[in-house]
């Protein structure tokens, strides 16, 4: 059986769902003020609302940048969700993380065919690789909001693109070679640190 068909099945949007959601830890790795500053850049010509799920050590300094860059009314701090629940609550999914390993929000977001914006950081080429989803740079605001205004001007070409991103990574991550590639990239990532440790 593929491990996306465990993970989810596609999650059916809120009536009045935003046009972006974040799902994650509010934290500097994960790049949330990076979508902030991209949000601010996409209002200079468009109404875009947000929401932002997850909880942690930034949340008070994100909700204070979010009132300073004038984004109190269009972005929604939600919170700790379920993930279901969370990915119902945006059209399009943003995770511009700054760093990762092999991100499960991403493989869960591939899995439910949502739209994804994301960086080409840690192990998340290996989850998008063989479809047509594009990468981003980290920290790259300019880059981010192009994205995530393309991604919402044209909803259909977005959720063809998820769709195929769907049955890449359902073809390629059945259960035994999720925890195979978790492994082989543990080992790369952790590996030299390790040894190091090992040699001290």
């Amino acid at each position: 059986m593929a491990c996306c068909r465990q993970i989810s099945r596609h999650t059916a949007r809120d009536a009045g769902a935003s046009d972006i959601v974040f799902v994650g830890e509010l934290r500097p790795v994960k790049g949330v003020d990076v979508l902030l500053e991209a949000i601010a850049a996409m209002r200079v010509e468009n109404t875009v609302r947000a929401e932002l799920v997850g909880d942690g050590p930034d949340a008070g300094i994100l909700r204070a940048r979010a009132t300073a860059l004038g984004l109190s009314r269009c972005v929604r701090f939600q919170g700790a969700l379920p993930v279901r629940k969370a990915f119902g609550l945006g059209r399009v999914l943003a995770i511009p993380s700054r760093t990762e390993s092999l991100p499960y929000i991403v493989l869960e977001a591939a899995a439910a065919g949502i739209p994804l914006i994301t960086t080409n950081v840690g192990g998340i080429p290996e989850i998008v690789a063989g479809s047509d989803t594009a990468l981003i740079p980290p920290d790259d605001v300019p880059a981010l909001a192009a994205a995530l205004m393309d991604a919402v001007a044209q909803p259909a070409a977005a959720i063809a693109r998820a769709s195929r991103l769907r049955e890449a990574v359902r073809a390629r991550f059945t259960v035994d070679e999720w925890r195979a590639r978790s492994s082989r990239f543990t080992t790369r990532s952790l590996g030299p640190r390790l040894r190091r440790s090992a040699l001290r």
